[in-house]
């Protein structure tokens, strides 16, 4: 144990003699440990934890085509939803969903905000 202060104590005084080394060991440390929690969360969120939900093998996503606009994906209008579940005699439950950005203001500074 001994041995192992004597070593920290010269690391550190080395450390202390060039500032700049030491600057940038820091940084490069601080920075990579931020983007591997960063990608490791986004993993973690995105790949490891089961969806919320009780069957999630069970999801579909169903879309539309738009042909006059050359889409092979397209959003469907609110009427097109209703219709689709009301005549729906497969699907346990349907929900329809769509995604937007705003523009937060109040006391601070406006902010862009995505939401579901």
């Amino acid at each position: 144990m001994g041995t192992l202060w004597q070593d920290l104590r010269y690391g550190f005084r080395m450390l202390a003699k060039s500032p700049g080394f030491t600057f940038v060991a820091v940084l490069a440390l601080a920075l990579g440990i931020g983007a591997n929690s960063a990608i490791f969360s986004v993993v973690n969120t995105v790949l490891l934890q089961p969806l919320p939900f009780e069957q999630p093998e069970q999801l579909i996503r169903v879309y539309t085509t738009v042909p006059r606009r050359n889409l092979t994906t397209g959003p469907i209008s609110y009427p097109t939803f209703a219709d689709f579940r009301a005549q729906n005699g497969q699907f346990a439950h349907v929900t329809a969903f769509s995604d937007a950005s705003a523009t937060l203001t109040g006391r601070d500074e406006p902010e862009q905000v995505d939401g579901v």
